[in-house]
């Protein structure tokens, strides 16, 4: 994850509740773009982190959930990469 990303959840729970714009890529098998879900003035508005059990083999995962105020669906664009990124998407 991008530290932008970090930085956005450590805001909001510092009390800065900043909007971000964004996008989720759904990929097939082989890792290429195949949809993409963009969301716009998004707030985080919940954080759940994995148990700190280091006698456990299961997959540590961080789940974010966000709030936006609009969402659309564009076209997949085959030539990107799987990552995250700073939206190019205009602030509101």
């Amino acid at each position: 994850m991008s530290r932008d990303f970090y930085k956005w959840i450590a805001g909001t729970f510092a009390g800065s509740f900043a909007r971000k714009n964004g996008a989720v890529v759904q990929l097939d098998g082989k890792h290429t773009p195949v949809g993409r879900l963009e969301f716009m003035s998004a707030l985080v508005t919940a954080l759940v982190l994995p148990e700190l059990d280091a006698s456990t083999k299961k997959a540590a995962v961080m789940t974010v959930s966000i709030r936006p105020e609009m969402t659309r669906s564009a076209a997949a664009e085959g030539s990107a990469k799987p990552g995250v990124y700073v939206s190019t998407l205009p602030r509101a």
